[in-house]
């Protein structure tokens, strides 16, 4: 979005660059956007209405989350100011002020990055989950999953499932099968709906690319968000599971390989690809982290390819070390149960345990190398 070409330019003609972040959610965002445009004062900058879903790279990296955001940048792309307001006179006024200051030789902050420390986690994060879950914070629906899971073999916990505090309509879907309407322009919901047999798997599709970069929405301009890779590598993931068509697995191991390829990083996995200078700020996202790590860890499953399982770890570690969100401690949470709780099936798999694992086996159930007749049968030594 920021190409050299309006970096160059706004070197050359000494004019200052206007990031507006927007959302389709957002009523006011279109009017207020028209008239900061018609600002005196705005001749002094390039100005770009940015989707904050869209480009969630520049989002996550130009804003603290609050729609709408203006933040100024230099030419240098050094962060000048960030104007956290729908208020027009106060903008304008900030505008004139940031502009004045860069006359002055005010050279900014840099684009902050975000490396975490990698942190070891442990099924103890089961029981936080639990509590948290108890103390009425939203869920979502991967944390409705590990609990679901997690009360199938601690029964005493089945009676929390209607009572959790749904953060969403599609963990409201998971806990009580729900009616769910999702709008289909993004690949996160056409995952999570074809996840749950409620869409037509071949839309999803349409959203991977060759090289196994997923594509963010209908628009197709933004390619290999790691969040998306990791959504789409797990529905890919469900569907090889309940269908044993290969060519999902196929698809599953073409993203891996992208993710390898393009996002990889020593202490995680960056969240997008390096494309300009903007994306090139390393940010390891925790939840996408710990979404990665998910995939990893059931791709392992299924193929025993020891460096997905590696991977799968490195992501957990960093996904950890940057974050205690609920969200990001489910996922990992999950992650933890398939690789320490595998259990092969040779019959396909129609409802989501993350535990199983389709496999060319002699009996209905293999676990830790001992054939069973039932999934009750088997007694998990992890959790």
């Amino acid at each position: 979005m920021l190409t050299e070409k309006v970096i160059s330019d706004a070197k050359f003609y000494n004019k200052l660059i206007l990031t507006f972040f927007s959302s389709e959610d957002c009523n006011i965002c279109d009017e207020l956007f028209n008239k900061i445009k018609e600002l005196k004062i705005s001749n002094r900058y390039y100005i770009f209405n940015i989707d904050s879903i869209e480009k969630s790279n520049y989002f996550i990296r130009l804003t603290r989350g609050i729609i709408p955001t203006i933040t100024i940048l230099s030419p240098d792309l050094k962060i000048l100011g960030i104007i956290e307001s729908t208020d027009i006179k106060f903008i304008e006024d900030s505008l004139r002020k940031i502009f004045e200051s860069y006359l002055r030789d005010f050279k900014g902050n840099d684009i902050p990055s975000f490396i975490p420390e990698l942190d070891e986690p442990s099924q103890e994060i089961f029981y936080e989950i639990i509590n948290r879950a108890l103390e009425n914070e939203p869920v979502d629906y991967r944390s409705v999953e590990f609990i679901k899971i997690f009360s199938t073999v601690h029964k005493e916990y089945e009676k929390i499932i209607n009572e959790l505090n749904p953060a969403n309509d599609m963990a409201k879907y998971l806990i009580n099968n729900s009616k769910i309407d999702l709008q289909q322009n993004y690949v996160f919901n056409i995952s999570f709906l074809v996840n749950f047999d409620k869409e037509d798997k071949t839309k999803l599709l349409d959203f991977i690319d060759k090289d196994g970069g997923v594509f963010r929405s209908i628009k197709k301009e933004t390619k290999g968000m790691l969040i998306d890779e990791a959504n789409v590598g797990n529905t890919l993931i469900s569907l090889y599971n309940r269908t044993g068509d290969n060519r999902f697995l196929e698809l599953a191991s073409t993203i891996f390989n992208y993710i390898k390829e393009n996002l990889s990083h020593e202490k995680g996995f960056k969240d997008c690809p390096p494309n300009d200078a903007i994306t090139s700020v390393v940010f390891l996202e925790p939840l996408a982290n710990s979404e990665t790590a998910l995939f990893l860890a059931r791709l392992w499953a299924i193929t025993e390819n020891e460096e997905a399982r590696k991977l799968s770890e490195l992501a957990m570690k960093s996904a950890y070390g940057g974050s205690k969100d609920i969200r990001v401690l489910s996922r990992i949470a999950l992650s933890l149960i398939v690789l320490n709780e595998r259990i092969k099936t040779s019959e396909k798999i129609s409802y989501d345990d993350v535990r199983l694992s389709l496999q060319n086996i002699s009996c209905k159930y293999e676990y830790d190398g001992k054939c069973y007749n039932s999934l009750e049968e088997i007694k998990p030594k992890f959790f």
